[in-house]
């Protein structure tokens, strides 16, 4: 009989573990509930100090039983990620001047002219004055039997391909012929060379600068276009987490207006007006629109997170877009049939890839010109005073 007792006073015991067990969990349960909606409360709370979220979150449970946990919980979560701070705007335009000044891509168009502008400088070195020395001598046995020395300056000049040189020469020696040999004062001259028949429209140095001068046009295009492909991408990004992000505020709006109706469905089913069952109704739309309603949280996250690839700062770091930050209302603008014909005008005029297209055309003529030169036989007159 004892034995019995006992038995029933365990079974008891178990069953009152099992209902206070499913009592916590059920507890812990509403407790991650509260967590998630805190970031909803939040958005809504810009006004608001910290200890006020975190007492309207804790009012939802059992104050009695977790609202000092949940307090502080709240306060840590919050304090640690500075959820606190008021909800800043980040505007098209604000991510557009950083995304110019700081990205990676846009800095590295930049580079296109520099090399650009290398092609040109060494074209010019074509034109460079050009000095030359030479000096050359042999002794044997004591006798002197040559010695050359010779100096000249070779300027070339743009028009017509033709060379302007000065030099000094002197050539003594017992072996040389009265052809060469100079008094041993030596011998300064200055000269010109003129081609009438190959290279006197174009040659070899004036196509190479022509075309290092067209390449300065076609890296700018190239350079345009980079960061015309960039600003595309950036903006596809912005928009979808502007899209995003009202949906978000419509969706909580919705969730709102089903809370609302189930806390009204609620009262009335208490005060007898409408049956019990029309409470469980209310709840699953509730429940349906927290669903929702997460998944637009989600789905801002991830926006947020892939809009800030574009975002780094002037020591080549990568930034992370703020979780208090929020799209700029941007007012709605339909663009007329003219405005957007004369936007098409524009882009075919001024297109990166067609004036590049052009460009490439013009430095392909010169390449004809070149080859259609070197036909020519080649007749040059020097004159040397």
């Amino acid at each position: 009989m004892k034995l019995r007792m006992k038995r029933n006073k365990i079974f008891v015991i178990l069953s009152k573990a099992l209902v206070i067990l499913s009592e916590a969990f059920v507890i812990l349960s509403e407790a991650f509930v509260i967590l998630s909606e805190a970031f909803v409360i939040l958005s809504e709370a810009k006004n608001l100090r910290l200890v006020e979220i975190c007492n309207r979150a804790a009012n939802r449970l059992d104050q009695k039983r977790s609202g000092f946990l949940i307090r502080t919980l709240l306060f840590c979560l919050f304090f640690t990620n500075t959820l606190f701070a008021q909800d800043s705007t980040f505007s098209y335009r604000d991510l557009y001047e950083i995304v110019l000044k700081n990205h990676p891509v846009a800095r590295q168009s930049g580079l296109l002219a520099k090399d650009a502008q290398a092609e040109l400088l060494m074209a010019k070195g074509g034109f460079d004055p050009k000095l030359e020395v030479s000096f050359d001598r042999k002794i044997f046995d004591g006798k002197e039997y040559y010695n050359f020395w010779n100096n000249q300056l070779k300027v070339p000049v743009y028009w017509g391909g033709i060379d302007v040189k000065a030099g000094f020469e002197r050539n003594v020696g017992l072996v040389l012929g009265t052809d060469i040999k100079t008094e041993l004062d030596g011998l300064s001259y200055l000269g010109i060379n003129v081609p009438l028949g190959q290279g006197l429209l174009i040659d070899a140095r004036r196509a190479t600068l022509q075309n290092a001068k067209i390449f300065q046009q076609i890296a700018d295009n190239e350079r345009i276009k980079m960061i015309n492909k960039l600003i595309l991408s950036m903006a596809k990004d912005y928009w979808n987490w502007y899209a995003a992000h009202r949906n978000y505020e419509l969706t909580k709006e919705f969730y709102d207006l089903a809370k609302a109706r189930f806390e009204l469905v609620k009262k009335r089913a208490m005060q007898g007006d409408l049956p019990a069952i029309d409470t469980a109704d209310a709840q699953v739309t509730l429940i349906d629109r927290r669903v929702i309603l997460e998944q637009a949280m989600l789905e801002v996250q991830n926006a947020r997170l892939i809009l800030s690839n574009y975002l780094w700062n002037d020591k080549d770091q990568p930034l992370e877009l703020p979780l208090n930050a929020i799209p700029k209302t941007t007012p709605h603008r339909r663009i007329d049939t003219e405005t957007l014909n004369d936007l098409l005008t524009r882009a075919k005029q001024n297109h990166p890839d067609i004036l590049k297209l052009e460009f490439k055309n013009q430095q392909l003529n010169i390449d004809e010109k070149l080859g259609k030169e070197a036909l020519k036989p080649r007749l040059d007159i020097g004159a040397t005073s």
